[in-house]
């Protein structure tokens, strides 16, 4: 058997019961699935959440919309990167709120629906990414109006520094503009039935009553979006990573191991081949620096990770065919070694986790 990430789907729900404790009246959770949900199988995980509760839901791409909806998946889905021009025809028959970020696209969605289409309107409050400016508003109200088959069903922002201290101030900045945004459009005529600003740094740190939706991303699997945030409330991380030994043999003193000739034996040295490579996740860059571990014990990574296997030194430690070696476990210690030893964030480290590894989901 091949790599394997086991999914913990219990944990996901002890995590929305936790960050429940942290929400207002009448709240509710919008779940980030984008991303083939962080990792852990898009149609599992979001069928999981709304057997527990959930009702909104969050992608990032139309074709993501389209798997779940043809998956039965019965919430709101929201669509958060926008639409292609030449997506709006596809889009209008499936059943999903878009989030617009430019006219064009709500012009060419309502030339194209032949009944009410719901959108929801980005506003960039500074992260500069997507979203309407403020100065813009007054004229995308005259627009909307203009309509007939764009119905507004939300609106929202995108914090860009929630997990980042000494960036307080810029924060408090976008959540003024976010509220002047909104006054604007009211001001002019557009009725507005949710709001949202909160991502999992926002809700900790932020959350305010007066806004209905909070978005829950990478929390909802179990990970803090920063260290600061440790503490403010319990969650549980939902992976497992673990790959088998396919091959074990012992070499002297002097011995090359892998690509490159980065590492030299130094002793007689049992090594132990795993069936995980970059081309699964496990990135290159952790060649010679990282630590698995093999029935309880730490076994270095030797020599450069290669497409599908990486070698280890378990010289010390008994180990047979096919035993499992943990990557990184629910507790994410390993998790959070693996992103810092890279220079990246443990999101970046579970969305990357290849197609082939297989996913295995225990509750």
């Amino acid at each position: 058997m091949p790599a394997k990430l086991t999914v913990k789907l219990s944990n996901l729900k002890h995590n929305i019961d936790s960050i429940k404790t942290k929400l207002h009246n009448g709240q509710e959770i919008l779940a980030m699935v984008k991303a083939d949900a962080y990792g852990s199988g898009l149609v599992e995980t979001t069928k999981y959440l709304e057997e527990n509760g959930i009702r909104n839901f969050g992608v990032a791409y139309l074709k993501e919309a389209k798997k779940l909806r043809n998956n039965g998946i019965k919430g709101k889905i929201v669509v958060f990167s926008g639409l292609l021009p030449y997506e709006t025809e596809e889009a209008v028959n499936v059943d999903a709120v878009y989030s617009v970020s430019n006219t064009d696209i709500l012009y060419a969605l309502n030339e194209k629906a032949t009944s009410k289409i719901k959108v929801e309107l980005a506003i960039d409050t500074g992260m500069t990414r997507l979203g309407f400016a403020k100065e813009e508003l007054v004229d995308l109200a005259n627009v909307l109006k203009s309509l007939e088959n764009i119905e507004v069903d939300g609106i929202y922002t995108h914090f860009s520094c929630a997990d980042v201290k000494g960036k307080e101030e810029f924060t408090k900045s976008q959540m003024e503009t976010f509220e002047e945004s909104i006054d604007i459009l009211e001001a002019n005529g557009i009725v507005i039935p949710n709001k949202h600003i909160d991502n999992s740094a926002g809700i900790m740190k932020y959350n305010l009553d007066k806004y209905n939706i909070v978005r829950l991303g990478i929390s909802l699997y179990g990970y803090f979006p920063d260290d600061m945030f440790k503490g403010e409330t319990d969650l549980k991380g939902i992976f497992r990573l673990t790959a088998p030994v396919c091959n074990i043999r012992t070499v002297e003193k002097g011995h090359n191991v892998s690509y490159g000739a980065t590492y030299t034996t130094d002793k007689e040295t049992k090594i132990a081949v795993l069936q995980i490579g970059y081309a699964d996740g496990l990135t290159r860059a952790l060649s010679n620096k990282f630590k698995v571990v093999v029935n309880g014990k730490e076994a270095p990574i030797i020599g450069r990770i290669c497409m599908d296997t990486c070698m280890i030194d378990v010289t010390n430690i008994d180990v047979n065919l096919g035993d499992e070696a943990v990557i990184f476990d629910y507790d994410g210690v390993k998790l959070e070694e693996i992103a810092a030893l890279t220079n990246t964030i443990h999101y970046e480290v579970i969305t990357t986790i290849g197609k082939r590894v297989d996913r295995e989901y225990t509750k």
